[in-house]
């Protein structure tokens, strides 16, 4: 089953990101084979940022309800 990159989704949502553009990045991400809470591809490191590296408590708050809604 392919991974479905929630985390992706929400982070897309978040940002206000084009549909067009969030599905490009889970395409990135199951060719990259990223991990599953992967949100975005860090092009400075080359890795992908995860849920882990958010730093601010609203943000996770937000992707937390974002997930849990879907």
């Amino acid at each position: 089953m392919k991974n479905s990159y929630n985390a992706i989704r929400a982070w897309g949502q978040i940002l206000g990101s084009y549909q067009y553009y969030t599905e490009d990045q889970i395409e990135t991400a199951r060719a990259d084979n990223a991990p599953n809470n992967a949100i975005f591809k860090n092009y400075t490191t080359g890795k992908w940022d995860t849920i882990n590296d958010i730093e601010c408590l609203p943000t996770l708050r937000e992707i937390a309800n974002i997930l849990s809604n879907n």
